[in-house]
């Protein structure tokens, strides 16, 4: 494993602060992907909302729609009883999404 990525998985594993937008402006493209990504698939919220936001705006394509599930999974964890979370999830079509749910 790259010995920066690494790195990276300890800090967010140990819940340090990530500096999203930093992170954006790395020069490294593969590791600033895989870096973003794994950000993104944590289940402790270590980004927050915006964050994620931000991170699907910039690199779009299958990560977007990947972390527009993650919101809406946010969402009804957050509020179980929220009928329109339970709803748009059920609509969202991704089969990963309704087996974590």
């Amino acid at each position: 494993m790259n010995p920066a990525f690494a790195a990276f998985r300890a800090r967010v594993d140990a819940g340090e602060l990530i500096d999203v937008t930093a992170l954006l402006a790395a020069p490294d493209g593969w590791l600033k992907r895989a870096c973003l990504v794994y950000l993104a698939r944590q289940d402790r919220e270590v980004a927050s909302d915006a964050e994620l936001e931000l991170i699907a705006r910039a690199l779009g394509g299958k990560l977007a729609t990947y972390i527009a599930g993650i919101l809406l999974m946010r969402r009804v964890r957050r509020d179980p009883s929220d009928a329109a979370a339970r709803r748009d999830a059920a609509n969202f079509a991704q089969a990963w999404l309704a087996k974590r749910l």
